[in-house]
């Protein structure tokens, strides 16, 4: 009986244990089923778009596509909205960027939104000019310089054209100005194109200008021409000067000197740049009084002579008035000049009721240098002139420097005494102490018997221009003198009439009783 009760005590027992853990196990796996359950409801109504940001160029187009519940769902079948319709704007999905900035494109279906973040940027030409309006002037060029994709781009790479090439021509990006008006100049390149606009204004101002462009002067004067390149003073030294008529006036560096009655013109040449001055030379007039120079240039220091004529006859210094403007410039005594300080002063003399000024410009001295008085000097065949020289501020005896020339057949030079032998130019160089000075030296040959109006002209291509000439100072004909030319396929000449063929340089010579004179020529 015992044997009994206890098996069925252990049956209970198992039973009951039985019935515990399926009523812990189910509550478990029915919670497990739910949560499962509700995910996939969630995730069959999810919306999703293709992307959730976009960088665009203004102009530019992006098509969103959508899922919902994990399947595609037509563009159409949403609602789209942008926060900024001005910066990006949408349509059944097609994003269209309208202007640089940053917008919000959101898309609405069944409840269930989503966002793109758009940024629009401007679009950026690809190929660019550096300059895209630019004004010339006529006969000038200006390079037009390229950039593609931010990079520089060689002018010859592109293709370039202009619409009007009497205005303006262009090769490789170098425009030529041709003549007044506006053109359009273009450059392609990989299909991208880029508009330069020109305008071409008249050459109304030359680049090379002289302080004066007519002197009138009295034989044996001396006048200096002033220059300007670009609206900056240029050193006569610089440019290349020339006369037509030297029996009448010379020039070395911008000094003139009247050697005779009548007129003629000055030339001076800088950079393919040209001046001209018109000159004209006056008998000297009796009952005048007239200085032998009228512009003087000196150094702190140093002493000049200023020589006067009356009535054609040399004056004693002692006979005149004399007076300066400033004497903390220059003093004067006698007529003769002490540089006293830096500046410029009018010195003044009177005599018998005429009167006459000499404008003076003093220079600082430097010191421990070797200075001459004069470093330009004009003078005739067989002239001599005395060079005088200072050391650290005194008086230097020009035998004791070593002086030298650079065309003994023009100039000859002795302890400072120059000697004038033949027309032309050279240069004087003194030594002392391991200091040099140079002087220019012009010598022109009173006596040149043929002679032209003008030895230095610039024509354009087609025009002509007629060269007068003149022998022993009396007019001869053109078809009388032998003409020849150095370039025919720049300009040639018959009789005197010159025609510019092509742009160029060109040298006519003039033969008439075995003396010959050269013109140069310039056509543009």
């Amino acid at each position: 009986m015992l044997r009994k009760t206890g098996k069925l005590v252990s049956s209970c027992i198992l039973t009951a244990l039985l019935v515990s853990s399926f009523h812990i196990s189910f509550p478990v796996t029915a919670q497990a089923q739910e949560l499962d359950r509700i995910a996939a409801v969630q995730a069959s109504s999810t919306l999703k778009a293709s992307i959730s940001k976009v960088s665009l160029e203004k102009g530019d187009t992006k098509k969103v596509t959508l899922t919902y519940g994990g399947s595609s769902l037509t563009a159409s079948k949403a609602t789209w909205t942008t926060s900024k319709s001005s910066v990006a704007t949408v349509k059944n999905g097609t994003i269209t960027a309208k202007g640089e900035g940053k917008a919000t494109i959101t898309a609405k279906y069944s409840g269930k939104t989503v966002t793109i973040d758009v940024t629009v940027k401007e679009e950026k030409e690809k190929l660019v000019a550096t300059e895209t309006k630019v004004t010339m002037v006529e006969g000038d060029t200006a390079t037009i310089n390229l950039k593609y994709d931010g990079s520089k781009l060689t002018g010859s790479k592109a293709d370039w054209s202009t619409s009007k090439s009497s205005v303006v021509t262009v090769s490789n990006g170098v425009l030529t100005a041709k003549a007044k008006g506006t053109a359009t100049i273009t450059a392609k390149y990989k299909g991208e194109t880029v508009k330069i606009q020109v305008t071409v204004n008249e050459d109304t101002k030359n680049k090379l200008e002289a302080a004066e462009t007519k002197v009138t002067m009295v034989k044996g004067d001396t006048a200096t021409i002033n220059l300007k390149y670009d609206g900056s003073k240029l050193t006569g030294s610089k440019a290349d000067w020339s006369t037509s008529k030297s029996s009448v006036v010379t020039v070395s560096n911008g000094v003139l000197t009247a050697k005779g009655k009548g007129t003629a013109t000055i030339t001076a040449e800088y950079k393919g740049e040209t001046v001209k001055i018109q000159v004209t030379v006056n008998e000297e007039s009796k009952d005048k009084l007239v200085a032998t120079e009228t512009k003087v240039t000196m150094v702190k220091g140093d002493k000049q002579t200023i020589r006067l004529k009356y009535d054609g006859s040399t004056l004693s210094g002692s006979k005149a008035d004399w007076s300066t403007s400033k004497s903390s410039v220059v003093t004067v005594s006698n007529g003769e000049l002490t540089a006293k300080g830096k500046g410029t002063a009018t010195i003044t003399a009177k005599y018998k009721g005429e009167t006459v000024k000499i404008e003076v410009t003093v220079n600082e001295e430097s010191k421990d240098k070797l200075v001459a008085t004069k470093t330009k000097i004009s003078m005739d065949k067989g002239d001599t002139e005395t060079i005088s020289l200072k050391y650290d501020g005194s008086k230097l005896t020009g035998s004791k420097a070593e002086w030298s020339t650079s065309k003994s057949s023009i100039a000859t030079v002795k302890n400072g005494v120059v000697t004038a032998k033949a027309a032309g130019t050279a240069t004087i160089t003194a030594e002392y102490k391991n200091e040099k000075v140079k002087i220019e030296i012009t010598v022109s040959d009173s006596n040149d018997k043929l002679s032209v109006d003008d030895d230095n002209i610039s024509i354009k291509v087609g025009k002509k221009e007629t060269i007068k000439v003149t022998y022993n100072g009396k007019k001869v004909s053109g078809s009388d003198v032998k003409w020849s030319t150095s370039k025919s396929s720049v300009a040639k000449v018959k009789d005197g009439v010159v025609t510019g063929k092509k742009k160029g340089n060109a040298v006519i010579t003039a033969k008439y009783k075995g003396e010959e004179v050269e013109i140069k020529v310039k056509v543009k």
